[in-house]
């Protein structure tokens, strides 16, 4: 086998890399992560870290994975996703993203297709993987962020061989790679495009009226569009729906007044949209841990996102 193999720290690993995998490939180096299994309930958690340069033969047909998720990141040649709706190519500059206990098939398309990837599981690794696969199993990020994926690759992989870097910060480097491949498949809105103008023309009015009764039918109406239709160009524009953009949104404003003012809870309540004291108190306690007496009193230490 051309390449090299090895065990991170943490308990030995006993996969080793399938024979019909390395026969395929003019290089392949793929290398082991096993932590204490209790970490899976907490963390995101590196199962192996590889690079591969294929030739034409490699194929990849799997229905399950003893791993949750899959990020792979092509950096020269190209490779294809088969899938029943239709292929889609891997070009360098493209992330792949696999919920690995569903049914994936890719392969190369001729000799020289070469990636490098990582194998995670743990926390909420297959959420994250089908909240980017019901955009796109394939990202096509800007060349900053394509190179920022391949940084983080490189971080886990050197993390991981170094036991000093603690479980927290290897979980926080995928957990970035996730979050940049999210933030990939937004669209800035430009003023002339008509749909763009319908986005941001909703974003003005939900800032403007945040203490307001806001829901998606309404914001539907103003853009004299169907709810659904909405939703989906506001939510492929902005990267979230309206309903979880208006509780975003919400919440921030909640932090800055209890930051920034002496206010009641019941009158920052108002402020912001919330019907009641301890509606604002139910979702506060749920998105950021606390009650928002506690918030304020410094129990804990946020930063408002506006």
């Amino acid at each position: 086998m051309n390449g090299n193999q090895s065990t991170l720290h943490g308990d030995a690993h006993p996969e080793i890399i399938p024979q019909y995998e390395t026969a395929a490939c003019i290089l392949a180096e793929r290398e082991f992560y096993t932590p204490r299994e209790e970490l899976d309930d907490i963390f995101f958690v590196p199962s192996y870290i590889g690079h591969y340069i294929c030739k034409k033969e490699y194929e990849i047909k799997r229905d399950d994975l003893n791993v949750d998720g899959l990020i792979l990141a092509t950096t020269a040649g190209e490779g294809r996703l088969m899938r029943d709706d239709g292929d889609i190519r891997l070009t360098p500059g493209t992330v792949y993203v696999q919920n690995c206990h569903e049914h994936h098939h890719y392969k190369a398309v001729k000799d020289g297709w070469e990636f490098r990837y990582v194998h995670f599981r743990g926390g909420l690794s297959r959420e994250y993987c089908d909240m980017i696969a019901k955009r796109s199993p394939v990202a096509r990020p800007s060349p900053n962020a394509f190179d920022a994926v391949l940084r983080l690759m490189e971080d886990i992989k050197n993390g991981a061989e170094d036991a000093a870097v603690s479980h927290a910060r290897l979980s926080g480097y995928i957990y970035e790679m996730l979050v940049t491949l999210l933030d990939s498949f937004r669209k800035t809105p430009e003023r002339g495009d008509p749909k763009a103008d319908a986005v941001m023309d909703a974003i003005s009015y939900i800032r403007d009226h945040i203490s307001e009764n806001l829901d998606t039918p309404t914001l539907a109406k103003r853009a004299f569009m169907s709810r659904t239709y909405f939703s989906a160009l506001f939510t492929q524009f902005c990267g979230v729906p309206p309903h979880e953009y208006i509780i975003s949104l919400r919440i921030n404003r909640v932090k800055k007044l209890l930051a920034d003012t002496d206010l009641p809870v019941c009158r920052i309540a108002g402020l912001t949209g919330f019907s009641d004291s301890s509606a604002l108190a139910r979702l506060f306690r749920m998105r950021c841990g606390v009650n928002p007496t506690a918030y304020r009193s410094g129990e804990i230490s946020s930063s408002p996102e506006e």
